[in-house]
């Protein structure tokens, strides 16, 4: 069965309306990639501020920071990321953002119990949106308590 494909030579303000689909294909595609990275390769995680927490699924990542310090000299300093949904971060019944201070723990495939700090390198925020079109925050953090 041949393919049929449909143009459109409307245009919408000065832009072609074919450029609006697929801007919308492209979120739709990130939106289908976020739920799969939630479904397939992510692991239940607490997020917690102050003594509010809620269970969250998370994907790992890590980033490296290029820093120089005040003696000027360059340091490469890597952080344990975490991808997390947007739509996912409600503490006590709110949707919030990241903030400094907000610690992350998980537990690994062993029992070993980890918890990590959002960490702010340099002039780097400790998280931003891991995608344009603001799915999933990568948030940026330090191990601050040894493993129990």
């Amino acid at each position: 069965m041949a393919q049929r494909r449909l143009t459109y030579t409307v245009l919408v303000g000065a832009m072609p309306a074919t450029l609006f689909l697929m801007v919308n294909i492209m979120k739709t595609g990130a939106s289908w990639h976020a739920g799969q990275l939630k479904s397939w390769a992510s692991e239940s995680v607490v997020y917690r501020r102050g003594s509010h927490t809620v269970t969250v699924k998370a994907a790992f990542g890590e980033t490296r920071h290029d820093i120089v310090n005040p003696g000027g000299f360059q340091i490469e300093v890597h952080s344990r990321d975490f991808l997390i949904d947007v739509a996912d971060l409600i503490l006590n019944s709110v949707l919030v953002k990241p903030e400094r201070g907000d610690e992350i723990e998980f537990t690994d495939t062993d029992g070993t119990r980890y918890t990590h700090s959002l960490m702010q390198l340099g002039n780097e925020p400790s998280w931003r949106y891991s995608d344009p079109h603001r799915i999933k925050y990568r948030i940026h953090t330090d191990r601050v308590k040894l493993p129990t």
